[in-house]
């Protein structure tokens, strides 16, 4: 896909109308995005389940008549965690003002910002609240089984991991991803960071084999249950990023304690998940993880901040045009090289659209203007073109339009 210049084309915030809308919403689904639901008592609906149709291309952003600053489209490319859970508190309250100015493109929650279902459909009310400009993504990783953030203990309907939903059939995963999905929708999350499309290539993985994160070690079984988990989620109107490409299932160290190097273990089987969703334009998302491997890195730098494994491998061999999001650039895999500033630099120079600043081990109120800042130098320096930060803002906004054009399906759970 050509995307224009800036000159005449580029998105006018304000005249998008992309204001927050409440789970109420009356929006209009193209009916080519959300078909219905078919009865999954019939074998036929269980096929169909197991072989779904594929999601419809990112729309195209509308012409616009203003253009944005360099600063407020690279504002959109941050998603920032925070601490805190309500209204009135110093981190929830800045937090909800930077999306309110259009500053950040969004958030993410952890477990520490979850007390139960009330108190977060309050916060992410507060968070998200009309601005008359962009939409925020308000993100979440809710995989299931150890890797969930709205657990049943909290008073949520709680997910199985991938391993345990690997058992069932097709159609009960469905339904199982559906209610999640639908769960999500009502408190105003509109992104889920998975399903995790590694293959279980190490039992012992700390990161994807001992925490039960994989469908499997067959790339099939991974590509059919993840294809349930994404057809879920985009029937309730939220958002879902494939991970951790190139593939972290035979990692021998978590990134978030160290740094990865899977050279000597990983195999090319690892991309079949993330080929097949991509061609078969399942994934919207893609987030890359901070592994190392000649095949994806620049000299010895994570995938996930290399222009190898983005710009040559994703772009270009494999004809990824959705959004390219790195993993959590707080994780120990990066701090213990880089400073977040640097490490949003080189990411976003290699090609990613969206970077995650968890912000949660030592919350720090200048991190978005110090990632700006440093990004813009590198603008003015010639590092990164200012073409790329333009490509990068339209996509995420093409994205964040669809969200205004999507209405949950709201059947049966």
């Amino acid at each position: 896909m050509r995307i224009p210049t800036l000159i005449g084309h580029v998105i006018l915030l304000a005249g998008l109308g992309l204001v927050h809308a409440s789970a109420q919403g009356t929006s209009r689904v193209p009916p080519a995005f959300l078909a219905p639901v078919p009865d999954q008592s019939s074998p036929e609906a269980r096929s169909a389940l197991s072989f779904p149709q594929a999601t419809v291309p990112i729309p195209k952003p509308a012409p616009a008549t203003r253009r944005p600053t360099l600063p407020s489209m690279i504002g959109q490319m941050i998603i920032l965690g925070f601490p805190g859970t309500q209204a009135g508190e110093e981190w929830p309250d800045r937090i909800s003002k930077m999306i309110h100015a259009g500053q950040v493109g969004g958030t993410i929650l952890f477990s520490s910002n979850v007390v139960d279902t009330k108190q977060v459909q309050s916060l992410v009310d507060w968070i998200s609240r009309p601005n008359g400009k962009v939409l925020p993504f308000i993100c979440i990783d809710q995989e299931g089984g150890t890797i969930q953030r709205l657990t049943s203990s909290k008073g949520f309907v709680g997910l199985q991991s991938a391993r345990s939903v690997a058992r069932l059939d097709q159609a009960s995963a469905y339904r199982l991803y559906r209610r999640t999905a639908l769960e999500l929708s009502t408190l105003g999350i509109n992104v889920n960071f998975g399903p995790v499309v590694d293959l279980d290539a190490n039992s012992e993985s700390p990161v994807i084999g001992r925490l039960g994160r994989s469908y499997g070690s067959s790339p099939d079984r991974v590509i059919s249950y993840a294809k349930q988990f994404i057809n879920a989620h985009n029937e309730a109107g939220v958002l879902t990023a494939i991970k951790h490409f190139p593939g972290h299932g035979s990692a021998k160290v978590d990134p978030h304690e160290g740094i990865v190097n899977i050279t000597a273990t990983w195999n090319e089987r690892e991309l079949i998940p993330f080929r097949d969703l991509i061609s078969n334009k399942f994934a919207r998302m893609v987030m890359v993880g901070h592994v190392i491997h000649p095949l994806f890195s620049d000299d010895d730098r994570p995938a996930s901040l290399s222009k190898l494994a983005i710009q040559g491998v994703l772009r270009k061999e494999l004809g990824f045009r959705g959004l390219i999001v790195t993993d959590d650039l707080d994780m120990e895999a990066i701090t213990a090289r880089y400073s977040v500033e640097e490490a949003a630099v080189l990411a976003i120079s290699a090609g990613a659209d969206l970077i995650i600043i968890a912000n949660n081990k030592r919350p720090d109120p200048t991190i978005v203007d110090r990632v700006i800042s440093a990004v813009t130098k590198a603008v003015s320096e010639g590092r990164i073109s200012s073409a790329a930060i333009e490509q990068a803002y339209l996509r995420i906004v093409a994205e964040k339009q669809s969200f205004s054009e999507r209405k949950p399906f709201v059947g049966s759970k």
